[in-house]
């Protein structure tokens, strides 16, 4: 590839796409704290609590009728975030969504 396109040496991916990268000769390690850490500094809530599970497994959902209408892009923001994150941790994914 060299020989046809101008290339640069970088060195060792380090991140990726929020991802961060470890290379060793045992292998590779992944990891997204620092995205998670990112999120969580974004939407304020970086004080929050660590639970044992992703969801409140006995939590009943309902009709908020009197309530205040909630803003649709930040939380299709989230959504979205949280999907990313996720995506890359199938037992959190499988978690959330049974």
């Amino acid at each position: 590839m060299e020989s046809e396109f101008e290339m640069i040496d970088l060195g060792l991916m380090k991140f990726f796409l929020g991802i961060e990268v470890q290379q060793y000769e045992s292998g590779n390690f992944i990891s997204q704290s620092k995205y998670a850490s990112e999120v969580l500094k974004r939407f304020n809530i970086s004080n929050c609590k660590a639970a044992p599970t992703p969801v409140i497994t006995s939590l009943k959902l309902s009709k908020d009728d009197d309530g205040s209408t909630a803003d649709r892009t930040l939380f299709k923001r989230i959504v979205g975030i949280l999907m990313y994150l996720t995506s890359k941790r199938p037992d959190i994914m499988y978690g959330v969504l049974v």
